[in-house]
């Protein structure tokens, strides 16, 4: 598979998160669209064609306009109500606004398109009200931890470059009670919430606390629930959070799981111990912060 066609998959499958009859290589009047759907405008359905476009070069005006013509045939024999341009990188400068005069044409980058479909922005700004609004932001300093024999070395340090790292494996912080990992959880957050603010593409921190749960439900489950519930995150869905869990697009920040486990039955927990190793695999950027009993080395993500 070539690098344009995974691109194209991969807008096909988060298109499907949202919108009906999601296919791809649809051949129309005199162009072969790279992804068709469906949506409702009111009762009326909207038949839209979606042109991928992973280039090494941003997307012109000139470009868009033979895009834009290539699509016309079929516009006209009424196969396609409307023409998506999705690309990877910012357009040229022109290519918007020529995109933009057609009422029936969209051009867009495939970050935009993800925001359009799913925005975490109220999840973000209440990651970073939160904490900015705790008397505890003003005095906060980063926990040190042993990192040698009498080697005292700053947490924070640590977890940026393991943040860095693609190939890092999921951590574990395990400290007695008052020691600071639920001030650490919250700073984080709201540290990676700020920075996402700022530059959308960087990764989205997803904090739980995991003493609010008493039952053992599915990961992706629990996240649903948190983030619709709590976070007030419109359009989400199960299917979205594997997804973009698997691009990877998030850092999961999983504090009080010795709560969780002192609430739960055994089996319970287990199942969700296994829930989350599953979730590690597709996507190693998992922070877990509890009391050195809540779990045991054969029972805790692979590499933690």
């Amino acid at each position: 598979m070539t690098t344009g066609d995974k691109f194209r998959d991969q807008i096909a499958a988060l298109l499907g998160t949202r919108y009906d009859d999601v296919r791809t290589e649809i051949q129309l009047r005199a162009k072969k669209a790279d992804v068709c759907f469906e949506t409702r405008f009111g009762a009326q359905r909207i038949k839209v064609a979606v042109e991928c476009k992973k280039w090494e070069r941003s997307l012109t005006r000139d470009d868009a306009k033979d895009i834009l013509a290539d699509y016309d045939p079929a516009r006209q024999d009424k196969q396609i109500d409307a023409i998506w341009i999705v690309c990877n990188r910012t357009p040229a400068p022109g290519a918007r606004e020529y995109v933009g005069a057609y009422s029936h044409a969209q051009l867009m980058t495939a970050l935009e398109l993800e925001r359009s479909i799913i925005d975490f922005t109220p999840m973000l700004n209440l990651l970073v009200k939160e904490f900015e609004n705790d008397p505890l932001s003003k005095y906060f300093i980063s926990p040190k931890y042993y990192s040698g024999a009498d080697q005292r070395a700053v947490l924070h340090d640590h977890i940026s470059a393991w943040l860095e790292n693609d190939n890092a494996r999921p951590i574990a912080i395990w400290g007695g009670y008052g020691m600071g990992k639920t001030s650490y959880a919250r700073y984080l957050a709201a540290r990676l919430a700020r920075t996402c603010l700022d530059e959308y593409g960087s990764r989205i921190p997803i904090l739980l606390n995991l003493g609010d749960f008493t039952t053992a439900p599915s990961i992706e489950t629990l996240i649903f629930s948190q983030l619709t519930n709590y976070y007030g995150i419109r359009e989400f869905s199960v299917g979205a959070f594997k997804l973009l869990n698997k691009q990877p697009r998030f850092v999961l920040i999983l504090d009080g799981v010795d709560e969780m486990k002192f609430a739960m039955a055994q089996n319970e927990f287990a199942y969700f111990s296994a829930e989350l190793r599953n979730s590690a695999k597709e996507n190693p950027k998992l922070l877990i912060l509890g009391v050195p009993t809540s779990w045991s080395p054969r029972t805790m993500p692979r590499g933690c």
